[in-house]
């Protein structure tokens, strides 16, 4: 296992996640320092969940040419990015998917009582396209190039998957109240 690649992915990651959540970087839409403390350190702690996942799955981040510098790591980001919202709209468009959200609507607005369907179905939409993109990005590529794909499904496996999902939530969470400021 090549560390350096490991922790170039993870640099990028930084840049990968900005461009899903906000399209730019965090610094230039968060404009409100105490949130974007917030947000760095949560996306600090997913990044250091991921770094212990990608090491225990065996992760070997495949580049053309490992990049080097800011401008680089932004670049590769800014595509890996493009290429995984494309994935989770391919993916939102899967005749099954439809049906299970629309399922979802169906019970959840009845459960909680919801008066605006079309809002509602829209929120739901953008927030599993978003976590979607961000699963195909950060843990979707590296699992199918993992050496060690069996170690996903030990226990260690899971709780990291686990508890990246936790703190990819909270991350969507925290980014849809920043771009409301």
């Amino acid at each position: 296992m090549d560390n350096r690649t490991i922790k170039v992915k993870i640099l990028e990651s930084w840049y990968i996640i900005d461009s899903v959540l906000f399209g730019d970087h965090s610094r230039n839409v968060v404009k409100e320092n105490a949130t974007f403390r917030e947000y760095a350190s949560l996306k600090g702690a997913l990044l250091s969940n991921l770094y212990e996942y990608y090491t225990h799955i065996n992760f070997s981040p495949v580049y053309e040419s490992i990049p080097s510098g800011v401008k680089q790591l932004t670049i590769s980001a800014r595509n890996a990015a493009r290429y995984s919202k494309k994935l989770a709209s391919n993916i939102l468009q899967q005749e099954s998917v439809k049906e299970a959200i629309k399922r979802r609507v169906i019970r959840e607005s009845k459960d909680r009582k919801i008066e605006n369907i079309e809002k509602f179905t829209d929120s739901l939409i953008t927030e599993k396209f978003v976590q979607i993109a961000l699963d195909n990005a950060l843990i979707g590529i590296p699992v199918l190039e993992a050496r060690s794909i069996q170690n996903t499904e030990d226990f260690k496996g899971q709780i990291l998957e686990d508890t990246y999902k936790m703190m990819r939530n909270s991350l969507i969470d925290l980014s849809r109240k920043c771009t409301k400021i």
